[in-house]
């Protein structure tokens, strides 16, 4: 892999999981995609949540089946009876009722595309902003590009060199896809542009980068072989990888595709896709092999 310097000219020493987890202490619940609506959806909140310092929510609270938001301000409103201080970002399935949601409750705080400090760590977030979220550029539209499937790293490289060079789509796809490509590349630039503002506060500080989107080809990301829409494909952000790649935040909370669940270290950060109506608790400042712990 070819070494990368970030535009903004901030340089951090690349860390390895134990180097991550000694800082601050803080314990925090990160609790993945409920989908409140769907027919068996359903989420628990016990008293014992509340001897947390925070929970982050990573998105689609609601499914998009959901009549109305109500199932989901009452999640909401639950966190918020607890004290549970809670930062969120909006999911593909939920953006629509984003932050009515949440609206008016004193513990909860939106970090799409803003920061928060809790106890000396920052927050901060991207959340979905479409229904039909995934891959900034769809690799299978593109067929001169890298192999995606085959090797995530080349073709998010390749993307990273175009932006760079600010290239058009004009010789780098076929002539009857360079609109499409376009589209697709000033989306991965907005996003980028969106994280990297808190890129100095990476470098900096204890930091966490909250986003519905796994990041791109580190296997958070990957649907099963036996999805009937895209098997095999991969969903992840490519925005959130390069911001990882420059400024390796502590680390990165996300869910989305569910059959990624679980954890990975890429580029110096932690990084943890919560899954479906799944629920972790995260020591953070602490080292060993507790964590990281699925609770429920």
């Amino acid at each position: 892999m070819r070494s990368f310097t970030p535009r903004l000219g901030y340089q951090k020493t690349r860390r390895t999981y134990s180097d991550c987890l000694q800082t601050h202490r803080m314990e925090c619940l990160v609790i993945g995609d409920v989908h409140l609506g769907a027919f068996d959806s359903k989420v628990d909140v016990p008293e014992t949540w509340g001897e947390y310092d925070v929970a982050v929510v990573v998105g689609d609270v609601l499914d998009c089946s959901a009549r109305s938001c109500d199932s989901g301000r009452r999640f909401f409103e639950e966190l918020d009876d607890l004290g549970l201080r809670a930062v969120v970002v909006p999911g593909n399935h939920d953006f629509q009722h984003y932050p009515a949601i949440f609206e008016g409750l004193s513990s909860v705080e939106s970090v799409d595309g803003s920061a928060t400090t809790v106890d000396g760590w920052t927050f901060y977030g991207l959340g979905s902003d479409r229904f039909d979220d995934g891959v900034e550029i769809r690799y299978p539209e593109f067929p001169s590009l890298a192999d995606a499937d085959a090797d995530p790293a080349a073709f998010a490289e390749r993307i990273e060199d175009v932006a760079v060079g600010r290239q058009s789509g004009m010789g780098v796809v076929e002539d009857h896809l360079e609109g499409r490509f376009e589209d697709g590349l000033q989306l991965y630039e907005r996003r980028l542009e969106s994280l990297n503002k808190f890129g100095q506060a990476a470098t900096e500080s204890n930091t966490v980068v909250v986003t519905h989107l796994p990041p791109f080809g580190t296997g958070l990301d990957r649907l099963s072989k036996t999805n009937p829409r895209y098997p095999g494909r991969l969903l992840g952000s490519l925005a959130v990888r390069s911001h990882i790649r420059q400024f390796s935040p502590d680390f990165n909370v996300c869910g989305h595709v569910h059959e990624g669940e679980g954890v990975t270290l890429f580029e110096g950060c932690v990084c943890l896709n919560a899954g479906k109506c799944s629920v972790y608790s995260i020591t953070l400042g602490e080292g060993g092999t507790d964590a990281v712990s699925h609770i429920a």
